[in-house]
C-alpha cells in the first residue's frame, strides 16, 4: 500500500510511443464520511385485491376438432 505515480505502459512495441501509457496517480485514502439515519423502510403493499374487482379465470381453448378435411391436391 503505497501512495505516489505509478506508470503502466504497453508492451508491444511501438504501443508506447503511440501514446499506449497510463500514469495513476495514487493517494492516502480519506476517511469515510459519517452515515446518516437510514431511511424509513417502505411499507409493503397489501395482499388484499381492491373492493370492487374480482379476478376472472381464463376461458378454456376449444379443442382442434382432428376430423376436419385436408386439403385437396392441385
Amino acid at each position: 500500500n503505497k501512495t505516489g505515480d505509478f506508470y503502466f505502459t504497453c508492451t508491444f512495441q511501438g504501443h508506447c510511443n503511440n501514446g499506449q501509457k497510463l500514469s495513476v496517480k495514487v493517494s492516502a485514502s480519506s476517511p469515510a464520511p459519517a452515515q446518516g439515519p437510514s431511511p424509513p423502510s417502505p411499507t409493503p403493499p397489501s395482499s388484499t385485491p381492491p373492493s370492487g374487482t374480482t379476478p376472472t379465470p381464463p376461458s378454456p381453448t376449444p379443442p382442434v376438432n382432428g376430423d376436419s378435411p385436408s386439403p385437396s391436391s392441385p
